[in-house]
């Protein structure tokens, strides 16, 4: 009886219903009144979605516009159509809360007896579909026309890893919303209907890869989503031979904002499982593992003879990495310039690990080897694992007879510290890695530059058999073992 009485009521009290209610901000209400009947749907939409929005974030956008988002997020394909219908513009943006800092990371003033200050962001529908995932909102939009991506109007803040807190805001590709967030069949959709990978990395200033395997990356520690599916979304798509060879690999060799390719970028997460299976995806799509571009990490200073495999020594990532990228195809020395002279600066990996002396002066107390790599400190223990590293690399085809650009060779460097000048421990390391090295070299075949020579065995045994170390140090100090 009494909904009867209240549809009887007239239509001029029916509009002053609807209009207290909006300046109230009872949306909600008004929007279930709207659902009531036909009759009370003409009464109270248009006041649900005209004019403005009061103590709105964004008042400068009308009602229809709101709710053209609210449709967006809630995944509501009606309520778009409704305010698409009452004039609400596809691709614009609107400003909207997100909610509030966390004290803990925020970087402006701290005031505990305030609340924490709110964190807005802008986007349009479509750009806030696809970071919530939904795939019906995003194909009804995308169907009505809406833009997948202006260069000119990127969405900000949107994304969870978007710089906040005061710090510059982040504009981000409607690519790396949904990459970065995980959805996998939202991807794919936008990729479908021509979402451009070169828009997406004017946007977000580094191709959509490297969003997708740190992302990938990130999410396998807490399983939150089917591994690699995201990278492998993004690899099918370069497969498919829309985009030129060229550019497919620079894709998968381009740089990240910190100077990491796709490789390093893995190769950094060593530690994670998914690692492997990444490893195998980009260098199966055609990452390569010769020597890194000018501008990645570590090729600083001229040195652009940088490799994965040397990444992966640099930083210190395990045997197991190296041994990965050696059944992928990685050249155990290096990948050597023809001539080397081109790369004054190339060094392969066991050049990396066992320094020639005339490299750097060493000073008293110093390790007899590379920096934190090195093979033997004035602790035996401390050296063990780095010296294993050597031990592997050979036993797996390692050369102790290439040479650098100055002639210097592996075996050559260890026999370096040998000179009656240097302390008798290092004298003493230096035959105990000579030996080492000879014990667990393979021999080298004719024509390769595998192993080492007999002419390269016979000077080492020479320059062991010259040496006072053993005579000096005693019998209670004997290294033949080569252990």
């Amino acid at each position: 009886m009494a909904s009867s009485l209240f549809l009887r009521l007239p239509q001029e009290l029916h509009v002053l219903i609807g209009d207290n209610l909006k300046q109230d901000g009872s949306l909600n209400a008004l929007a279930a009144l709207s659902r009531t009947s036909r009759c009370l749907r003409s009464s109270y939409e248009p006041t649900l979605y005209q004019g403005l929005v009061p103590e709105s974030d964004d008042n400068d956008n009308p009602a229809c516009q709101h709710a053209l988002i609210w449709g967006a997020r809630h995944n509501s394909i009606p309520v778009m159509a409704q305010a698409k219908a009452y004039g609400a513009d596809l691709d614009k943006q609107v400003k909207y809360a997100i909610g509030r800092v966390d004290w803990v990371t925020w970087s402006g003033p701290y005031n505990p007896n305030a609340p924490p200050p709110i964190v807005y962001a802008w986007g349009s529908a479509l750009q806030l579909a696809v970071h919530d995932g939904h795939d019906d909102a995003v194909q009804w939009l995308l169907d009505q026309g809406a833009e997948l991506d202006d260069v000119d109007n990127p969405s900000v803040d949107v994304c969870r890893c978007c710089e906040r807190h005061g710090a510059p805001t982040g504009n981000r590709s409607i690519l790396h919303l949904a990459t970065c967030a995980g959805h996998v069949s939202t991807l794919r959709a936008l990729l479908e209907r021509g979402a451009s990978l070169d828009v997406a990395e004017e946007i977000d200033r580094e191709h959509a890869l490297h969003a997708t395997l740190s992302t990938e990356l990130g999410n396998s520690r807490n399983n939150k989503f089917e591994p690699l599916a995201i990278l492998t979304a993004l690899l099918d798509h370069l497969a498919l031979g829309i985009t030129a060879e060229s550019a497919k690999s620079a894709a998968l060799n381009s740089v990240n904002k910190g100077g990491l390719t796709l490789l390093q970028m893995a190769i950094e997460y060593n530690h994670i499982p998914v690692m492997e299976q990444a490893l195998h995806a980009l260098v199966g799509a055609g990452a390569s593992l010769g020597p890194l571009p000018p501008t990645a990490q570590g090729t600083e200073g001229g040195r652009r003879c940088m490799t994965p495999l040397l990444h992966t020594l640099l930083e210190d990532r395990g045997f197991e990495t190296i041994h990965q990228l050696l059944d992928l195809g990685a050249d155990i020395n290096g990948d050597r310039p023809d001539p080397v002279q081109t790369q004054p600066q190339w060094q392969s990996p066991l050049h990396f690990l066992v320094r020639h002396l005339d490299q750097g002066a060493i000073k008293p107390g110093a390790p007899l080897y590379r920096g934190d790599l090195s093979l033997l400190y004035e602790s035996e223990d401390q050296g063990r694992w780095h010296r294993g590293d050597v031990v592997d690399l050979l036993r797996r085809g390692a050369s102790l007879d290439i040479q650098d650009a100055q002639g210097r060779t592996p075996l050559g460097s260890a026999m370096s510290y040998g000179g009656g000048h240097l302390s008798l421990h290092r004298r003493l390391g230096a035959l105990k890695m000579v030996k080492v090295m000879l014990k667990n070299v393979v021999p080298g075949q004719p024509g390769s530059e595998g192993g080492v020579s007999e002419e390269s065995i016979t000077k080492a045994k020479e320059w062991m058999g010259a040496t006072v170390v053993e005579r000096a140090r005693g019998p209670e100090h004997d290294v033949s073992s080569g252990a």
